[in-house]
């Protein structure tokens, strides 16, 4: 890994035990604005939730996996 990943892993790691955001940028020297990023990359995304909703067949489908239909299973053959 190189070492802006290595550092990126520290700084995540430290967030997660509880380290105060600017004790960690003191203790390993680099800016404030890196360790918010950090945190920033760490939030979930808030965006399209649809994807939840897929049952296996839609995420079968979505994944180019096709459906029981496409293979010619249809629901009253089970």
């Amino acid at each position: 890994m190189s070492k802006m990943a290595d550092l990126d892993i520290t700084i995540q790691e430290m967030l997660l035990e509880g380290t105060d955001p600017a004790v960690i940028a003191k203790v390993l020297n680099v800016p404030m604005e890196w360790v918010e990023a950090t945190m920033v990359s760490m939030e979930p995304e808030s965006g399209d939730e649809s994807f939840d909703a897929f049952d296996d067949a839609q995420a079968l489908a979505s994944a180019g996996w096709g459906t029981d239909e496409d293979y010619g299973h249809y629901e009253a053959d089970f």
